[in-house]
């Protein structure tokens, strides 16, 4: 997971509503949170992770409790959630929300934090427009940078399902894009990710 998420980089995963991208999400962060290889294949490296269930955040407690249950894991110490959105693009939001962690939680520096979604995170603006979008990504950059952390965007479709929401200038300034479809199986859906 190193090189699919690396450290100091920002990343996206894209789908349409109910494709899974929020559990691949998730699942990812507590991997990298217990130090576990993704699928049994990816290797981790071991790092607290901050996730902000910013749409969802209600039901993310079954979904956590299950993945423990089929992975055995006991507790999850590195893993710190915020239910509420975190309007980055707003002054000073970022940092303060930080600064407020790291005083409930001494020395937490996480090497890994998902925004979980990009519109619960983008205040008040337009996805559309460049200048918002820019504004945005470039607080999330500035972030990953500074604290060499691997930052996880959740994101929707457009309309029509071909491409990730808003202005392209999201594509054109992350490190990785990934979409996120699922197929049906009989009674069991299949979640494919891609790297584009």
């Amino acid at each position: 997971m190193e090189r699919v998420l690396p450290l100091g980089a920002v990343s996206v995963i894209y789908g349409q509503p109910e494709t899974g991208k929020s559990f691949i999400a998730l699942d990812w962060a507590m991997c990298v949170s217990a130090g576990m290889p993704w699928l049994g294949t990816y290797m981790t490296k071991q790092t607290p992770v901050i996730y902000i269930a910013a749409e969802g955040g209600t039901g993310i407690k079954k979904r956590v409790s299950a993945w423990m249950t089929h992975y055995g894991v006991r507790d999850l110490d590195a893993m710190y959630w915020q239910v509420v959105p975190l309007l980055i693009r707003e002054d000073g939001v970022l940092e303060r929300t930080l600064a407020d962690l790291n005083d409930d939680i001494t020395g937490i520096n996480p090497g890994m934090i998902v925004f979980d979604t990009l519109s619960r995170s983008f205040s008040n603006g337009d996805e559309n427009s460049s200048e918002h979008m820019v504004h945005f990504v470039d607080k999330v950059i500035d972030l990953s940078t500074r604290k060499g952390t691997a930052a996880l965007i959740v994101h929707h479709t457009n309309a029509t399902g071909s491409r990730e929401r808003g202005h392209g200038s999201l594509r054109g300034n992350v490190n990785t894009m990934f979409k996120c479809i699922s197929t049906q199986n009989g009674d069991r859906k299949l979640v494919h990710v891609t790297l584009e």
